[in-house]
């Protein structure tokens, strides 16, 4: 049996560390390796975030109904002192007439300030409970 072919590759990532001193902010850059694109010949289906503006990695792929994906976190911002973590996007081909699902496993993981300016109505799959 086939098996997906992942491209996997090594990115630096800048994240802020504690401030030694008050006002003062300190940077950290690691290299981290993630999966930004993965084939599956068996299914003919890609997931790839290699495109302008693509975040997202992908962890598991081996079938369509129940898919893995994580979101990276942006560059380190030195206007903020931070990473932020707040939005992906990917692209999916081959999948015509395949049912997908997968899963974003640390959506809930997403920046505070991105929860603080969002209406939770705008979000889809939110449920609401009506007074």
């Amino acid at each position: 049996m086939l098996s997906c072919r992942c491209l996997r590759l090594s990115r630096h990532l800048t994240r802020a560390l504690p401030p030694r001193a008050p006002g003062t902010v300190q940077a950290m850059t690691t290299a981290q390796s993630i999966t930004r694109a993965c084939f599956c010949p068996v299914t003919g289906v890609s997931i790839s975030s290699q495109q302008d503006g693509g975040n997202i990695e992908v962890l598991d792929m081996k079938q369509l109904s129940s898919m893995q994906l994580r979101i990276t976190p942006e560059p380190f911002c030195h206007t903020d002192g931070r990473s932020h973590f707040q939005w992906f996007s990917f692209q999916v081909a081959g999948a015509r007439h395949q049912p997908l699902a997968w899963t974003i496993v640390n959506a809930g993981e997403v920046s505070r300030q991105l929860r603080e300016h969002t209406d939770e109505r705008s979000i889809p799959h939110t449920k609401h409970n009506e007074a």
